[in-house]
């Protein structure tokens, strides 16, 4: 479910993901296109990692909305999802770029979790998304459903003390894997990868993916790129 106009703005096929805006009305149309997506990411080998929902529709603290889930109605938008892809190449990603401040709002991330869990009988692993500067286990790391943690490190194009709090959550008991979602973006041929690798080595980081608005910005450039 994207951000901004997402339940508003239909896709290219005319449909928008629920119903009269109810999480409990999944809209059948709408994630055929999602099932054809995730059957091509397959073919090719790859996992796809889906956010059942975006910050603004649990947390309007910036964005569009409307916020239309509730604890209840996110559990059984969650075991719907769970089952429709029990199985399949698909790592979960809980919520997205918002913090929990509220006991409501973390009883909505909590039940999207614990329904999509019950719905695919535990085939997929599950993860929360943080807002910039941090993690998932500062809300979650005890949680049973939290496979690994997920921190935001990025949008920052220099080294940030973020990157020092990766290995933090790593030493925490019990150990869970940690992966930055948004590492500052794609490099120029050659250059900086180097450093964003080098920083999560050293913070015991399981992985990262780059900083979509950065690499977005660099990718789109009107100047030729030299390898």
């Amino acid at each position: 479910m994207a951000a901004l106009e997402g339940l508003t703005v239909p896709n290219r096929e005319g449909h928008v993901p629920l119903i009269d805006n109810d999480p409990t009305r999944p809209n059948e149309a709408y994630f055929r296109h999602v099932d054809s997506v995730l059957a091509q990411a397959e073919s090719l080998g790859l996992y796809i990692g889906l956010l059942p929902i975006w910050g603004d529709k649990w947390n309007r603290k910036r964005g569009v909305g409307p916020v239309v889930f509730t604890p209840d109605n996110a559990a059984v938008y969650g075991e719907w999802l769970g089952q429709r892809y029990a199985g399949r190449n698909v790592i979960w990603i809980t919520e997205g770029d918002r913090p929990i401040e509220t006991d409501e709002r973390r009883a909505i991330v909590e039940a999207m979790a614990r329904g999509l869990r019950k719905g695919d009988g535990g085939k997929g692993l599950i993860t929360f998304h943080p807002q910039g500067g941090q993690g998932s286990a500062q809300y979650f790391h005890e949680a049973d459903w939290l496979d690994f943690n997920m921190r935001q490190n990025g949008h920052e194009i220099i080294f940030s003390p973020r990157y020092l709090l990766t290995r933090e959550d790593y030493d925490r008991t019990s150990i869970k894997p940690v992966l930055d979602d948004a590492a500052r973006g794609y490099p120029p041929p050659g250059r900086r990868c180097s450093g964003v690798s080098g920083w999560g080595v050293r913070g015991r980081m399981a992985g990262f993916a780059p900083d979509d608005a950065i690499s977005e910005r660099r990718w789109t450039r009107t100047e030729s790129w030299v390898a």
